[in-house]
């Protein structure tokens, strides 16, 4: 009965990991999406006011594009994780391969 309790204590230890290490990731990005906002923010704010408001001119597109397409591949990662490239489930094939 006593191993049975450790196993369980165990198991709730790593799934209580894991909801940290998905909790961590999902603040970090979070905090790149704040960044993102803020700096592009300001960056477009600045060029519209400096006198440089045409469109097509000097305009900082490429940083608003580029950096969005990483932070969509940021937000992809964190929240829509494929399941053939889990943690778990290489997990799992190890401990099949080792007859665990």
């Amino acid at each position: 009965m006593e191993n049975l309790t450790e196993k369980n204590q165990d198991l709730a230890g790593t799934e209580e990991r894991e909801l940290r290490r998905i909790a961590k990731k999902r603040v970090g990005f979070k905090n790149h999406a704040f960044a993102y906002l803020l700096v592009n923010t300001m960056v477009w704010a600045f060029w519209l006011f400096s006198g440089e408001g045409h469109f097509s001119q000097g305009a900082p597109w490429g940083m608003t594009f580029f950096w969005g397409i990483g932070l969509a591949i940021h937000g992809t990662s964190v929240y829509f994780r494929p399941s053939f490239i889990s943690e778990e489930r290489e997990y799992e094939n190890l401990r099949k391969e080792r007859g665990l």
